[in-house]
């Protein structure tokens, strides 16, 4: 690491301090902005998407290969959520696993329109609001140490 900042000899190395000024020392990147995208309202016709079998084959291969949740009624019916992310993009949403103090939803990125690419964004979260998806995890049973994501 101190190789790669140019740090080497340098009073503020971690392995080889000496007395070397900082100066050539890398800066260190600028921290990215991120902007959140507008919020799309849902169309009409975006839950009928869900009924599509190639869409809801892609999206189930995904979550059996992902998910250790088993539905009541086995993989038969899953219960998919689904919301407008674009002009063009979905987002589709299940139950992905359990434990004893948390759960965590599937997410996918869809396109609306054959050939349906997907691609799973995690299934460690919980809640999807206002353009951003988190996570919230409950570490012990007392309650006492929460840690959470967005």
């Amino acid at each position: 690491m101190d190789e790669f900042q140019g740090r080497v000899s340098t009073s503020s190395a971690l392995y080889k301090k000496e007395v070397m000024s900082n100066s050539k020392v890398a800066h260190p990147l600028p921290i990215p902005i991120m902007l959140a995208a507008p919020i799309m309202s849902d169309r009409p016709g975006d839950k009928d998407l869900l009924k599509n079998k190639v869409l809801k084959n892609t999206v189930q291969t995904s979550f059996k290969k992902n998910c250790n949740y088993v539905p009541e009624n086995g993989f038969i019916d899953v219960a998919f959520s689904i919301s407008r992310l674009s002009e063009n993009k979905v987002l589709i949403s299940t139950l992905c696993w359990t434990a004893a103090n948390n759960q965590g939803n599937a997410y996918w990125v869809v396109d609306d329109k054959t050939p349906y690419g997907t691609e799973l964004i995690t299934t460690d979260a919980n809640d999807d609001a206002n353009g951003q998806i988190s996570f919230a995890e409950k570490s012990r049973g007392h309650g006492d140490c929460w840690s959470t994501r967005t």
